[in-house]
């Protein structure tokens, strides 16, 4: 999917002044695929979301990859980012004990790179031994301040997505296995060619991007004071997966930014259809028919294929 890149640069730059969003989601609107399927095993929840015609928006934490939503930050460049005002409050500050000469000053100005080289000028003068246990004891500081930072940053992006992952495929082996309980499960088929462009089922539907590093934020936040800058760049964080999880061929309905704040169900117009796994229980089977029935939606029994790994959808 080529297209993709195109719409990541113009929905997605750093600078706020680079953003299309009209060329960009006009790109994705064409590309958007006219069903996605979502496989469930048969249980209370879902039986409720097929009868109510609902989606359930969920926490990435929920989810079995624990990557889900989360990114990476340089924290060492995001403080250093800071320099320049943390040293001059330093210089400037009237509660300090410190005494620096005009030389120090300056030179501490010019600092804009590692701590290390301020610690060195304000202790000039110092022993050795001294320098040495104020390096370590700052680097340990830092170093566990970098971990804090990283952390946090994630899981605060993370809690501000509320979601629900489709796929662009019925018919995966591996997905009957993992979502829809080793193919006792059933999976439904939504119609996505019923929204408007401008309808959040539509709007907010994105493509999943595979690749084999995390998102990295660290410009983000590094230029997150500019009046230029994006929010939005953000949103790449729940788009961006491992590449193990390729074959799922994901999209995904996202309220980002605390849009939704809690998880919930979401109403979703037209349930196509819905497929029953090979494995699927006769009990099961009956109480899903009944709801299909009833609102009729046409159903199908997966079967297996005799010659081939393939599942072949027969209808009812």
């Amino acid at each position: 999917m080529h297209w993709i890149k195109e719409f990541v640069d113009n929905a997605f730059p750093l600078n706020s002044k680079d953003v299309d969003l009209e060329s960009a989601f006009t790109l994705k609107d064409i590309n958007i695929p006219s069903s996605l399927f979502k496989y469930r095993d048969v249980n209370e929840s879902s039986v409720k979301n097929l009868t109510d015609s609902t989606i359930w928006l969920a926490n990435p934490k929920d989810f079995n990859d624990p990557y889900d939503c989360t990114h990476t930050i340089d924290a060492k460049k995001i403080i250093e980012s800071t320099f320049a005002p943390t040293i001059e409050k330093l210089i400037n500050s009237s509660n300090s004990d410190m005494t620096l000469t005009p030389d120090q000053m300056d030179r501490l100005r010019k600092v804009t790179d590692s701590y290390e080289h301020v610690i060195d000028i304000i202790l000039e003068g110092e022993n050795e031994s001294s320098k040495d246990l104020f390096r370590d004891a700052s680097f340990k500081l830092q170093s566990a301040l970098y971990d804090k930072l990283t952390g946090e940053s994630s899981d605060m992006l993370s809690r501000s997505f509320k979601l629900c992952s489709f796929s662009a495929k019925n018919d995966s082996m591996l997905m009957w296995s993992h979502y829809a309980n080793y193919h006792k499960g059933f999976c439904i088929e939504y119609d996505f060619d019923v929204y408007t462009k401008d309808d959040y089922r539509r709007r907010f539907i994105y493509p999943v991007i595979y690749t084999n590093k995390l998102f990295d934020a660290t410009e983000h936040y590094v230029n997150g004071a500019s009046e230029y800058s994006n929010n939005l760049h953000l949103t790449l964080a729940a788009l961006i997966k491992s590449d193990v999880w390729r074959y799922e061929k994901e999209w995904r309905l996202i309220f980002a930014h605390n849009m939704c704040p809690e998880r919930c169900a979401y109403p979703m117009r037209k349930t196509k259809a819905v497929y029953f796994g090979a494995n699927i229980s006769r009990s099961d089977k009956d109480v899903l028919i009944k709801i299909c029935s009833n609102k009729n939606i046409k159903m199908y029994q997966m079967k297996i294929h005799k010659c081939e790994f393939r599942l072949i959808p027969d209808e009812l």
